[in-house]
């Protein structure tokens, strides 16, 4: 019950953070509608990076708080962590997503203390080429130089200690090797923390918005409609123009 309570905690915080308070309360409004009408609007965000990345390192320079990353591609291998995962990530929901495909990863970030014990701190979901976001939804097929982020969650203990970039970089490194140069993924159109995060710009990396998708369930989804898979595919397969360059 108490981890229940913090994980609500903890993400009404971050919506509040996020959103701002007049935001949170939209969100919660929507909530409440939902039954009878839910619109869900979402960015096509895009990270292309190259070679000339540093790479040689999993944490950014300067990092000092303790927090290390390690890539999990198996159930198996989830196993040797499962001690590290406590209730606000659950153990089942990571296995489960490692289980249902054979180019799914995760990049753990552990937090370790002086002691020598760890905890994982953020979990990272990735898949190969593939394009998927709406459960109960066709998946959508992309070239293996593509990468799709399912989703990156920080536990609220760890919010603020660089988590998120220290685990986006060691996804770098692991891409380029298996030969992708580029990270599809989605940000909901007023969440305007994420906005000003994937704008910033890191050596090696550009980022781009390539278009708005959208579905839209009435009456608890007797009618459901999504944008066309096609358009969705031609929004990450158009060419990136760096205006910067």
């Amino acid at each position: 019950m108490r981890s229940q309570l913090s994980k609500l905690t903890g993400r009404l915080t971050y919506l509040i953070r996020s959103r701002g308070f007049w935001g949170t309360l939209q969100r919660a409004f929507a909530q409440l509608l939902s039954p009878i009408l839910r619109v869900d609007n979402f960015y096509i965000s895009m990270s292309y990076y190259n070679s000339g990345f540093d790479v040689g390192e999993e944490r950014p320079d300067g990092d000092d708080k303790g927090i290390h990353t390690v890539i999990v591609e198996s159930a198996e291998e989830l196993e040797k962590f499962g001690d590290e995962i406590d209730d606000y990530f659950g153990l089942d929901a990571s296995r489960d997503f490692l289980a249902g495909g054979p180019k799914r990863f995760i990049v753990l970030s552990q937090k370790r203390h002086k002691g020598g014990s760890s905890q994982v701190a953020g979990i990272r979901t990735c898949e190969i080429g593939v394009f998927s976001i709406w459960e109960g939804k066709r998946r959508i097929e992309l070239p293996d130089n593509t990468m799709m982020v399912h989703n990156n969650e920080v536990h609220p203990k760890y919010r603020g200690q660089r988590v998120t970039a220290i685990s986006r970089k060691a996804l770098y490194a692991y891409a380029l090797k298996k030969g992708v140069n580029r990270t599809a993924g989605t940000i909901e159109t007023h969440n305007l923390s994420s906005l000003k995060a994937h704008a910033r710009r890191t050596d090696g990396r550009r980022s781009a918005l390539k278009g708005k998708i959208r579905r839209v369930r009435i009456l608890g989804g007797l009618i459901d409609w999504m944008t066309p898979a096609g358009k969705i595919k031609a929004l990450i397969e158009a060419p990136h123009i760096d205006c910067d360059n």
